[in-house]
């Protein structure tokens, strides 16, 4: 670097540093007056490369020039930033190693909510294969704790009133983490890209205190396959004090010939939607809940999220989680008040953001029968059934 100084001096005899006074930072009573104490000089050149300091000590004698070691800078920072990025990148591995061991095991255990991050690098890494045979994979969170601020957030979402328990459908947003704990393991045979949830059962046993301790689980319980599809059902169950207090059945839906034994088992039918001049409600659903979702129930599946990624799959435009319009749908039929409260959902098509909704309700004996319609479609996006009394679980 010095013979470099050098040489440039050598070839550019005239370049000098010129200024009007001396500068501030460099002003000192013992600096000697020179006619041109801005010239740069060889000595100075070579004592600010081989010291740390960018500037001569005030015993040398010397006045002080601005010499500003840049590559050293650059050096430095270059360092710092490799090391910031070895640090990030040792934990990136060692999380995913963790990841990987850990869903190596047809059972994992969770003391606190399942990271979205862990779950979608391993559905993103993963390349499942129909194996003819579902495998017994099973998570179970230990120890939840109602997070008030996750609740506010749902409640502001469905429009629900606050309350010492809990919402019927809010275990389904805590859970819903679970389900994708499992729909994302390497072992599962179908890729969570291609997974539509079709049908919901969910039974609340009691009423659900929003300062228990809650402890969930899902588990993969049954497949059928059809010509055209295959449906896996999940199961996931919340415990207070060891007793069952909720549980739901979820069936997904991957569209598609697998390549696996076809069976004949047939699919639940819904019930008759109620009549189009039923109407009960109507509103416009809102364009900017999306991420929001995602973080309550950890479905970060681009079908909620991004136009051009569901339009590869046939859809207009991102659609919404479809938890938080059933909620929405819940909140403007009069909540039951008996237990055990029943809940059956066939989720029948997307329902964009920022769309024009219309709910249609019919009441019998034993509860409620409501449909809800997109824009002027006349066919149900949504058909579901409330009821009330002692009936069958989801299993």
């Amino acid at each position: 670097q010095a013979s470099m100084a050098a040489k440039t001096i050598r070839n550019h005899r005239t370049a000098s540093i010129a200024f009007s006074k001396e500068p501030r930072r460099f002003r000192s009573s013992h600096a000697q007056a020179e006619p041109k104490a801005g010239r740069l000089s060889m000595s100075n050149i070579k004592r600010a490369l081989d010291n740390k300091q960018s500037r001569p000590t005030p015993s040398s004698g010397e006045p002080k020039i601005p010499i500003v070691d840049r590559r050293r800078s650059e050096k430095r920072r270059f360092v710092s930033s490799a090391a910031s990025n070895a640090r990030r990148s040792a934990l990136i591995v060692a999380q995913l190693t963790i990841m990987s061991s850990i869903d190596r095991a047809d059972e994992i255990e969770f003391k606190r909510a399942p990271r979205a991050l862990q779950f979608m690098l391993s559905a993103l890494m993963s390349s499942p294969r129909p194996t003819g045979e579902l495998p017994p994979i099973a998570a179970t969170w230990r120890e939840h704790r109602i997070d008030r601020r996750s609740l506010t957030t749902y409640l502001a979402l469905s429009g629900s009133d606050p309350a010492r328990s809990l919402p019927l459908l809010y275990p389904q947003i805590v859970g819903f983490r679970l389900n994708m704990v499992v729909l994302t393991h390497p072992r599962f045979p179908l890729p969570i890209w291609k997974a539509l949830q079709a049908r919901n059962r969910i039974v609340q046993h009691a009423e659900l205190p929003v300062d228990a301790v809650y402890v969930f689980r899902t588990e993969a319980a049954a497949q059928r396959v059809y010509e055209n599809a295959v449906e896996i059902d999940l199961v996931t169950t919340a415990r207070a004090d060891g007793v069952l207090v909720w549980e739901a059945l979820n069936t997904f839906h991957y569209r598609g010939r697998h390549g696996i034994s076809v069976t004949h088992q047939p699919a639940p039918k819904p019930p008759s939607a109620p009549a189009a001049r039923a109407v009960v409600a109507e509103w416009r659903s809102r364009p900017d809940v999306g991420w929001t979702m995602a973080q309550l129930t950890g479905d970060y599946n681009g079908i909620h999220l991004f136009d051009c990624y569901v339009r590869r799959f046939g859809y207009r435009s991102a659609f919404h989680h479809p938890q938080l319009i059933v909620a929405q749908c819940l909140t403007r039929l009069a909540p039951a008040e008996d237990w055990p409260q029943k809940l059956d959902l066939w989720l029948r098509g997307p329902i964009p953001y920022g769309a024009a909704l219309r709910l249609c309700a019919e009441r019998g004996a034993t509860g409620v029968v409501f449909s809800l319609h997109v824009d002027a479609d006349c066919r149900p996006a949504i058909v579901g059934g409330q009821r009330c009394g002692q009936e069958e679980a989801p299993h």
